[in-house]
């Protein structure tokens, strides 16, 4: 969205018609209806009682989609939900305004959408089964639950679109939309900790700048000082002798002694 002020005054009033939405509560004009409700929303209402009714009726087997399970949830209980939300705005303005990020429209949409698939699902199974084994299993409650959702869906999602209904949507007033439905934020990747630099083999590492506050030294090259005392000495053994005989003879470049070499002959 951009921040610049409009070079034209008349810009922000362009940009918000009366068919599309007001911005202040004293703009909102009544429209007219029946018995407190619009066209649209009393179409929703008796197309749903339809429905409501209907699914009490043996679907398959004897038994109603209300007795078969969870099966009920969504072609039946989510559209009830969505009826009952829309008839309780008109009596309480207030109250309830969405469903999650969803206003009541919005999840009315949704809630018949979804009933909607269930029963076109049920209508490909049936004729599915039709063409295979040549027997129909979706009566007649099923044909008119298919219809009714149908109806719902054409109320709800293409109604901005329709004429006689998309006067519902228009003059409405223009509010803030829930923070779950706000455009999401650009995503970068998280900037990585710079690592110091290893010191190369044979310099010694760079000062780190803390203070020395106990140095003890535990080993004089191949010499292991162990549990030596502070103060105190003790005699090298043949071991360390020849290992400090070694360590000087090659640092010095002599070679071993002739004796040494014929052992290692």
């Amino acid at each position: 969205m951009s921040t610049d002020i409009p070079d034209n005054a008349d810009a922000e009033n362009e940009a918000f018609l009366d068919d599309d939405g007001v911005l202040y509560d004293e703009e909102v004009t009544p429209e007219f209806g029946i018995l407190g409700f619009t066209l649209r929303e009393l179409s929703i209402v008796g197309v749903w009682l339809i429905a409501f009714v209907v699914s009490f009726f043996p679907l398959t087997g004897g038994t109603s989609i209300w007795g078969a399970g969870i099966q009920w949830i969504l072609p039946i209980g989510v559209p009830t939900a969505a009826v009952f939300l829309l008839v309780l705005r008109r009596f309480s303005p207030d109250g309830i305004r969405r469903v999650g990020s969803l206003g009541i429209d919005q999840f009315a949409s949704v809630a018949f959408t979804v009933s909607a698939v269930t029963w076109i699902s049920a209508l490909w199974s049936s004729i599915a089964a039709a063409i295979e084994f040549g027997v129909w299993t979706l009566n007649w409650v099923g044909i008119v639950q298919l219809l009714a959702s149908l109806a719902l869906v054409a109320l709800t999602v293409f109604a901005p679109i329709i004429p006689g209904l998309k006067e519902d949507f228009h003059g409405r007033l223009v509010t803030l939309a829930h923070r779950n439905a706000n455009p999401v934020r650009p995503v970068i990747a998280r900037p990585r900790a710079e690592r110091p630099a290893r010191p190369h083999a044979g310099r010694p590492a760079p000062p780190v700048g803390h203070p020395v506050t106990e140095l003890v030294r535990r080993q004089f090259g191949p010499l292991h000082l162990g549990t030596l005392p502070v103060g105190k000495s003790r005699e090298l053994t043949k071991i360390e002798l020849g290992a400090l005989l070694t360590l000087s003879r090659r640092d010095s470049g002599v070679d071993a002694a002739p004796g040494q070499q014929q052992e290692n002959e």
